[in-house]
């Protein structure tokens, strides 16, 4: 009876719960909720926050310092032995990833830099010093053909995001969008 009674109470939460045609993750750094959501000097910010359509985990935290580990752990489930923001030489790897996992499911994904210099880009660098940097863009490190790696396709320049409504369906399954420096919050004065 027991067994009965709980696969009914899942499928029927199964029936209630909502699935998104999209979901685009923008990754900010280095500000606590109370220093960003309702302070005038992130408007934009704020004005996204208040979307009804938006979701915000307002008890997400870093998990060690510096950033580069915290990217790797969210789309991987593990640092992969990498602790520091030096890009790893032994790439690309071939564990689990969201980008693979959602491919080899039928989804898809893809990574939105600004400032990337070209799609695929495996460069550490571009655009200057608070320009794009590779240590947010945790894709780029499975980027290849063999087990659990990615198309070279997946890392796109932010020019490729959707901007109208009229377009907004052509956005994969998930998408990561990662702000140059300068605008992630990692170098502001707010």
């Amino acid at each position: 009876l027991f067994s009965l009674a709980l696969a009914t109470s899942i499928y029927t939460y199964a029936q209630t719960v909502p699935k998104p045609d999209h979901v685009v993750v923008l990754m900010m750094e280095n500000y606590g909720y109370s220093d960003i959501i309702g302070n005038p000097n992130a408007p934009h910010i704020n004005a996204l926050v208040s979307d009804p359509n938006t979701a915000l985990f307002t008890q997400s935290f870093a998990l060690t310092h510096p950033s580069q580990p915290n990217y790797i752990m969210l789309f991987s489930g593990s640092f992969q032995g990498v602790n520091g923001d030096n890009i790893s030489t032994n790439t690309p790897w071939s564990t689990c990833n969201l980008g693979a996992s959602l491919i080899s499911n039928g989804y898809t994904f893809k990574g939105f830099s600004e400032s990337l210099s070209s799609v695929g880009s495996l460069a550490t660098t571009a655009g200057g010093t608070n320009g794009y940097a590779r240590k947010h863009c945790p894709w780029t490190n499975w980027q290849g053909t063999g087990t659990n790696q990615l198309p070279s396709s997946v890392g796109q320049k932010f020019t490729s995001f959707p901007t109208t409504a009229a377009t907004f369906s052509t956005l994969p399954t998930v998408s990561f969008v990662i702000p140059d420096l300068g605008d992630d919050m990692h170098n502001p004065t707010i």
